[in-house]
């Protein structure tokens, strides 16, 4: 008996790891985890980094090497909703695969200090991470990215 439950697990076990990753949630292609963070009010910091777009780098810029050049942050801490709202909003975000040269760097905090999310994105918007998932960031608003949001909402010159 005890051979036949170990059988099972181990059979069970993959398949039920693939039907996790095939979650419609993670299908979608709308930037639901930052968006929601915000809309739920769960947000109670947000750090901003920023490496200049015309910083030259010898290789693409990671998420760890972006914050690690980038040195101090814009933090937001009040009227987080109202702020990051506009920038956000008609933005979606589809996997992809290309691996892009980083320039914007958006970590979110919980009321209790703890990191509940993170947006990285290279500087003509495009390109980044949700969540360490690798895609692409479209806007439904023409003439409009989320580089260029996050440059009006910090006032850092392009």
């Amino acid at each position: 008996m005890k051979k036949i439950c170990c059988m099972l697990a181990i059979l069970l076990v993959p398949f039920s790891l693939l039907a996790q990753g095939n979650s419609p949630e993670g299908a979608g292609n709308n930037v639901r985890t930052p968006k929601a963070l915000i809309e739920s009010g769960a947000v109670a910091r947000v750090l901003i980094f920023h490496v200049p777009d015309s910083t030259m780098t010898r290789v693409a810029l990671t998420p760890k090497a972006l914050l690690s050049m980038a040195g101090s942050g814009y933090e937001i801490t009040t009227d987080i909703k109202e702020r990051l709202k506009p920038v956000f909003a008609g933005m979606t975000f589809q996997k992809g695969n290309r691996v892009p040269d980083l320039r914007w760097g958006l970590l979110f905090y919980g009321a209790d200090n703890h990191e509940i999310g993170e947006v990285f994105v290279d500087k003509f918007g495009q390109y980044g991470y949700v969540n360490r998932e690798m895609g692409a960031f479209q806007s439904e608003h023409p003439g409009s990215n989320l580089a260029k949001e996050l440059h009006k909402l910090t006032g850092d010159p392009h």
